[in-house]
């Protein structure tokens, strides 16, 4: 099954700690985790590709996380809740 989660930045932004947090959160999960934003897509497992996406995201700006595997529907809750503790989202769901 594939997920994707769109969200829209309202308010907040992401320090590091808080993109370390969600990294080592995606790799707990055996489902594929991406996100894309704009036409780049990265590996939300990744450190790198995480950091530098995250890391410039501001007020109106909007991303999609794209889960694929046997515990995508458990991953999007967790991965949900994570980053509305840390910034203000509007958030709509699409099931693949």
């Amino acid at each position: 099954m594939e997920i994707k989660k769109s969200f829209c930045v309202q308010e907040g932004k992401f320090n590091v700690q808080n993109i370390l947090e969600l990294i080592q959160l995606n790799s707990s999960f055996d489902c594929e985790v991406n996100v894309k934003k704009n036409d780049k897509t990265i590996n939300a497992k990744s450190i790198l590709g995480t950091m530098n996406l995250f890391i410039y995201l501001r007020s109106g700006e909007e991303f999609t996380i794209i889960l694929k595997g046997k515990d995508a529907e458990y991953a999007e809750e967790k991965i949900t809740q994570l980053i509305e503790k840390h910034i203000t989202v509007t958030s709509f769901l699409s099931l693949g």
